[in-house]
């Protein structure tokens, strides 16, 4: 019911804001008027039909749902910095004081090239994204553990791990689009993959139906294949989602720890919002551990890697000092303006930061939420080098 809630919330006002907006215009004829407003409404239906049918509807109905309604947000949200833009340039055009001389004729010029110019540009960035999705890029980073300075040795132990968070495996992402993301991290022969959270967007019935557990079953690292949940996997049904994910071959790590070789450490912290489901629900239920708790069964004189799918969760991991925190979540905002925006969010929103002690890496995602656009932003995959001395 909290994601409910939230969703309601989001898609209702951002749709009414704009149909206010449309009925307020001087600029829009009375007919285009009532279109655009019954255009508003027919896709906040279609969205709400489709949010509480997810269980019942045909999948081929609900793609062409979520595919539409992430589109129309896409949309909306450069429709409302359009309008805002609008507002500057009619509050500028009508200050006799910085312009006097503009003529009415002029105005309408400047408008017609500003918007031409507009989409021009969002046309060619959403082609470059479209392009851009399907193959992420790889960033590499090296940690060294235990090295002295000035140190000649060989390390004793290297492990390549191959990160990728926020797949959101669904109607927008399909069964062909895990494919070729599961070539492309077996392509490296990591020793260890780690999935870091957002592997599922919302509803697990579509990823049942494609029999994706078949490509997910083919992720192939001799130390093993780990799972870290993030916040869409507490979207429904949870645990029946965990239990698909262990049945396609893959280890769960609900704030707990894989010990490699007795070598290294991979900690896997729950996401956060199960706390947030337990306190939406009001009941004591079965909460996350405190991090307390969980650094108790974590050998701090042994190379550790924390994962943890949200960065809201860097500072208190930071004040174990520990060595290296790995994120997800973010999708470094997925679109422009949102990148810049995300900055302020979080104390590290994407890429490489040191925070005191601890090392921190935020991953920009290897898939898309909400719709199949990114500008601004890549999809990834972090191919991370552990050497132990």
């Amino acid at each position: 019911m909290y994601f409910f809630l939230r969703s309601i919330f989001s898609q209702f006002f951002i749709n009414a804001f704009m149909m206010v907006r449309i009925w307020r215009s001087k600029m829009i004829p009375q007919y285009l008027k009532y279109f655009l407003i019954l255009l508003y409404g027919a896709e906040t239906t279609l969205y709400f039909v489709a949010l509480f049918g997810a269980q019942r509807l045909p999948t081929t109905f609900l793609k062409f749902a979520q595919h539409l309604s992430g589109i129309w947000v896409f949309f909306n949200i450069y429709l409302l910095v359009l309008i805002l833009l609008f507002d500057i340039f009619w509050w500028l055009k009508n200050n006799k004081n910085l312009f006097p001389k503009m003529r009415a004729k002029t105005g309408i010029y400047l408008q017609c090239l500003f918007i031409t110019a507009f989409f021009v540009l969002l046309g060619t960035e959403v082609k470059i994204s479209c392009d851009n999705y399907l193959t992420p890029s790889e960033i590499s980073l090296t940690q060294e553990y235990n090295k002295k300075e000035n140190s000649s040795n060989e390390p004793i132990a290297t492990y390549k791990i191959v990160v990728a968070s926020d797949f959101h495996l669904g109607y927008l992402i399909d069964k062909a689009s895990l494919s070729k993301y599961v070539k492309q991290i077996n392509a490296h022969k990591p020793d260890i993959i780690v999935l870091n959270g957002d592997l599922i967007d919302h509803s697990l019935r579509p990823l049942i139906q494609a029999k994706m557990n078949e490509e997910l079953s083919l992720l192939h690292a001799p130390k093993g294949v780990y799972f870290i949940p993030g916040n869409h996997e507490y979207k429904f049904n949870h645990d029946i989602k965990f239990e698909w994910i262990r049945n396609s071959g893959i280890q769960v790590l609900r704030d707990s720890v894989a010990n490699i070789d007795n070598k290294l450490l991979i900690v896997g912290r729950d996401d956060r919002s199960r706390e947030e489901i337990e306190e939406a629900k009001g009941e004591e239920g079965d909460k996350r551990l405190p991090i307390a708790d969980l650094m108790e069964r974590v050998d701090l004189l042994m190379p550790v890697v924390f994962f943890a799918h949200q960065p809201g969760d860097i500072k208190e991991a930071s004040e174990y000092n520990l060595p290296l925190v790995i994120c997800g979540h973010t999708h470094q905002g997925q679109v422009f303006p949102v990148n810049i925006i995300s900055k302020f969010l979080y104390k590290n929103d994407y890429g490489y930061k040191k925070i005191g002690e601890t090392s921190t890496y935020t991953s920009s995602g290897i898939g898309f939420s909400g719709f199949p656009i990114r500008i601004g932003t890549d999809s990834e995959i972090l191919i991370l080098t552990i050497k132990i001395y």
